[in-house]
């Protein structure tokens, strides 16, 4: 009898990356951090929540299973159970300025008054975790209010920045269906599904433009092409082909908006192998073509919670379809 075959087992899935808090306020606000186009190159996540602010640029964030487009003076919000990367768009850099706090220990249990924020909600599928400036302005004030306090500490900044984030953790209750009082928090499951396919995700994110192999994704990852595509689907609530096209649309939507290259030209730069391939998909998850939704200047924001690309549809740099099954 033939020996069985020992699985490779996979690297961990994720970068942990702690921060380090004084004890007597555990607050900290970051230096003006500036991202360029190439992504940060593996997912991580931090042991405290972390909220950004962007002074400058556009790009893309995948946190979870979940990709959103940023734009300048947009927040986003992340709790320390959600992985994520970043990536400005292609050619150019944005500015962040990030805020970490541990709101059990800032807060507190002894105070029924004000009792620490629950932020289990605050993750998962459902919660949005980008909020672009023009729709959410009160939240906006609060986290700049919050920044300009850190870093010009005046009398009493403490307090002032201690019921600012009490304030900001309140607000953020009220968005997303992941708000919702009987919402559950995200499955151990499903986390650990995303666990097993971060190096696909990663791959994609930094090679979104190339030809991509299923097989080469589902090696990455340590296992056969079929459960890999069983997994990753579960995980990420799309095929791989799907996540790929839906990467390169988000990407080239950033170029449509930022930039005023020729939409054949970014349609190339973001991995169609064909205009025609481009606009086909781009309508079919927008519904308008990429000329109009130019000439209207929309944002695309949460784009990817919408339509679900076909499997004929889903078309390789090349202008190869990717089969179904293998």
């Amino acid at each position: 009898m033939a020996p069985k075959t020992k699985q490779i087992q996979p690297e961990l899935p994720w970068h942990e990356a702690p921060v380090p808090l004084p004890d007597d306020f555990p607050v900290s606000c970051s230096d003006v951090y500036i991202q360029t186009d190439r992504p940060i190159t593996y997912l991580h996540r931090h042991d405290v929540p972390e909220i950004g602010y962007c002074h400058r640029g556009s790009g893309i964030w995948v946190v979870g299973s979940k990709i959103m487009t940023f734009g300048e003076r947009d927040v986003i919000v992340i709790t320390e159970e959600e992985t994520h990367l970043a990536q400005s768009t292609p050619g150019t850099t944005s500015e962040w300025t990030w805020v970490y706090c541990d709101p059990l220990r800032l807060f507190g249990p002894g105070d029924p008054q004000r009792p620490a924020p629950d932020l289990s909600r605050l993750r998962g599928p459902g919660f949005h975790n980008l909020f672009p400036a023009a729709a959410h302005p009160q939240l906006n004030a609060l986290v700049s209010g919050i920044i300009a306090e850190c870093r010009s500490a005046p009398a009493h900044h403490r307090q002032v920045v201690s019921g600012m984030l009490y304030a900001l953790f309140s607000l953020l209750q009220r968005h997303g269906p992941a708000c919702q009082p009987d919402q559950p928090p995200a499955a151990a499951g499903k986390r650990t599904d995303l666990g097993r396919t971060a190096r696909a995700v990663e791959h994609i994110i930094l090679h979104y433009a190339d030809r991509i192999d299923i097989d080469h994704l589902a090696s990455l990852c340590h296992m056969s092409v079929t459960n890999f595509r069983r997994v990753f689907t579960r995980a990420l609530g799309k095929t791989p082909q799907e996540y790929v096209n839906a990467v390169r649309l988000s990407m080239a939507e950033l170029e449509l908006r930022s930039t005023d290259r020729k939409v054949s030209d970014i349609a190339l730069r973001a991995g169609f192998p064909t205009l025609s391939a481009f606009n086909r998909l781009f309508k079919l998850r927008n519904g308008v073509t990429p000329r109009g939704w130019r000439r209207a200047g929309w944002r695309g924001y949460g784009a990817l919670a919408g339509t679900v690309l076909e499997e004929k549809d889903i078309v390789s740099p090349t202008g190869e379809i990717w089969e179904a099954e293998r």
